[in-house]
């Protein structure tokens, strides 16, 4: 990786970067689905009320950082 890094971004690391970050996303999609909905007794998803706080708290960090490192 580092190599590929020194080598002024060839086009194998521009690759293997947006697979990472594709990949990233998706985590924290499937972290938020995770978070915020719940099975019921008949299967479904259901929102759960109790940890939106959270989930607005960690969308909000995760923007700000983004912000940041730009």
């Amino acid at each position: 990786m580092i190599i590929l890094h020194k080598a002024k971004c060839s086009i194998l690391f521009k690759i293997i970067m947006v697979l990472y970050g594709i990949v990233l996303v998706t985590f924290y999609v499937s972290g938020l689905i995770i978070a915020v909905f719940k099975k019921n007794i008949n299967s479904k998803l259901v929102p759960k009320t109790e940890s939106y706080d959270v989930v607005a708290a960690g969308f909000i960090v995760t923007i700000i950082l983004a912000v940041l490192s730009l």
